[in-house]
């Protein structure tokens, strides 16, 4: 298993890692999906600012295999979060802006839509935030994700 400092705790745990899927946790959960031209990620719980260099690390991956590309988030059962992973986050979208084909965004919590909201006066309207499920799953609806086989998980480290 590989480990990521953390604020909150200290360590992220990478729980589980396969060809198109990984997991970590630590105060709340990150799952990540990839295929060629998107990028899914699912945060639970509480949403660690060390996991913005983890999301980053997939977002830099996606852009070595194609052009431009679609990045989804849902952050549905993410109620609150640390300031630096909406910082770090906002900061690469600027970035890499350019290369961003579409951004979508599923909240829940006030807190969260509000951090969303600023971050996508930030990005000039990129930013589809999405507050029900449906329109969110038919925007990741649209890409080959796979789901994690027991088979293919493998520790990493």
């Amino acid at each position: 298993m590989r480990a990521v400092t953390s604020e909150r705790k200290g360590t992220i745990e990478q729980v589980d890692v396969g060809r198109t899927h990984a997991l970590y946790r630590d105060a709340g959960e990150l799952s990540v999906r990839w295929c060629e031209s998107s990028v899914l990620v699912v945060l639970r719980d509480h949403g660690q600012g060390g996991f913005s260099s983890i999301i980053r690390r997939y977002w830099d991956e996606a852009l070595l295999r194609t052009p431009r590309v679609t990045l989804l988030a849902d952050f549905w059962s993410m109620p609150t979060y640390d300031s630096p992973l909406r910082l770090d986050l906002t900061s690469w979208l600027l970035d890499h802006r350019p290369r961003v084909a579409e951004l979508h965004v599923l909240t829940r919590s006030r807190i969260v839509t509000m951090g969303v909201a600023v971050a996508n006066l930030a990005l000039g309207g990129l930013v589809t935030n999405h507050r029900t499920r449906a329109p969110f799953d038919e925007a990741v609806a649209r890409f080959p994700f796979q789901s994690a086989r027991p088979s293919e998980a493998k520790g990493a480290g």
